[in-house]
């Protein structure tokens, strides 16, 4: 079975956030009087996120905290439920952290080097990693019905995602993949909207806290 945490889901929702935010590293060292080891081992799950760091990314970013939890919650839930993800509240041992190798394999990819690093900021802001769940209106597939995800997300939960091809362009490279695999964002988002779910999502995050 597929291992993360809530640990690595809020890590990429920070990273993904500080990427749509225009921030490199090394600024938001400075604007956090943090090290940019420390980002670079939080983003990378390498170190867990103090709730003091998550309020200062937060607030840098005129985020509450909360929203940032509550997007992270939504991507647990939708990975459990549709992916057969387990889902640990604590950090796990990064060579069991299914969610976050694969993450961190997107980042080092030739795909994300190429394509994704440059997109335009009118589509960064388009795919929101706190919008989360919603369709993606502007996919050209058959169904319409398709989530608009950030690409690392993409990338973690669809297998063929990983197997598109990086055409060369005039001036920029384009990434040709089939979506008609994943039409099933009205299911998904049907499936997060209702309370009873959360519910059942929080008792299952509680049973582990009492096993262990």
């Amino acid at each position: 079975m597929k291992k993360t945490s809530i640990q690595s889901i809020v890590a990429i929702v920070l990273k993904e956030l500080r990427s749509e935010r225009l921030f490199n590293q090394t600024k938001l060292s400075i604007n956090l009087n943090i090290s940019q080891s420390s980002i670079t081992k939080i983003e990378t799950g390498k170190n867990a996120i103090t709730l003091e760091n998550l309020i200062k990314f937060s607030y840098f970013f005129h985020e509450n905290p909360a929203r940032i939890i509550e997007a992270s919650e939504r991507y647990a839930m939708w990975l459990q439920s549709f992916f057969g993800y387990e889902i640990y509240m604590e950090k796990i041992a990064s060579e069991e952290d299914d969610f976050l190798n694969l993450a961190n394999d997107f980042y080092k990819s030739e795909i994300f080097k190429k394509v994704f690093l440059i997109e335009s900021d009118h589509i960064k802001n388009r795919k929101s990693v706190l919008k989360f769940p919603q369709k993606d209106s502007q996919i050209n597939t058959k169904e319409k019905n398709v989530l608009l995800l950030k690409d690392v997300f993409h990338y973690i939960t669809n297998e063929s995602y990983r197997f598109g091809e990086v055409v060369p362009g005039h001036q920029k490279y384009t990434y040709i993949v089939n979506y008609d695999e994943i039409n099933n964002a009205s299911e998904v988002i049907d499936f997060l909207s209702l309370e009873n779910n959360r519910e059942n999502f929080i008792n299952s995050l509680r049973e582990k806290i009492f096993l262990m």
